[in-house]
């Protein structure tokens, strides 16, 4: 039989194991005074500027600029953790705007990002050859999302369960 000293160490090791489990995003949202319901296309078309919010997407583009970089985002809603659902519609595009310089190689296309920051201006550009007005963030915070592999689940996964399995 189990002593009571054995059963706490057993059960407070499951707890931290369970809450290890639980998985959480970058914290950028925590912050007060963000506009947690302006999207990027909304921001564009009413020139939301000084508003401050937390946006995530897909890198389109890394410009290596004389004094940092140039991020193009295409902009996708963010799920509990702050990570791009593109799973969903996208929101628009916008830029960010960092004055330190952003590796291209990790920051290339197709990489996820979530950036909090101010819209300090709206700039007009192209997609093609249709014009576009671009919200500009300044981020006071970027996070970089790892790269999508095989072993890299989407969504967090909890499986419970007594066996064997067997795999090819």
């Amino acid at each position: 039989m189990l002593n009571r000293y054995a059963l706490i160490l057993i059960g407070t090791s499951l707890i931290a194991l369970l809450l290890t489990g639980c998985a959480s995003g970058p914290g950028l949202s925590r912050e007060e005074g963000l506009n947690t319901t302006l999207i990027a296309s909304q921001a564009a078309r009413d020139g939301a500027i000084g508003d401050r919010v937390v946006w995530g997407g897909r890198v389109i583009d890394n410009r290596s600029l004389e004094d940092g970089s140039l991020l193009e985002v295409l902009a996708y809603p963010l799920n509990r953790n702050e990570e791009p659902r593109t799973d969903t519609s996208a929101q628009g595009r916008f830029l960010v705007r960092e004055s330190d310089f952003l590796e291209p190689e990790d920051y290339r296309a197709g990489r996820m990002i979530t950036v909090r920051g101010e819209i300090v201006e709206i700039v007009s550009g192209q997609i093609g050859e249709a014009d576009y007005r671009f919200p500009v963030i300044e981020p006071d915070a970027l996070h970089l999302w790892p790269a999508r592999g095989a072993t890299a689940p989407a969504e967090p996964r909890v499986r419970f369960g007594v066996g064997v399995m067997i795999s090819r």
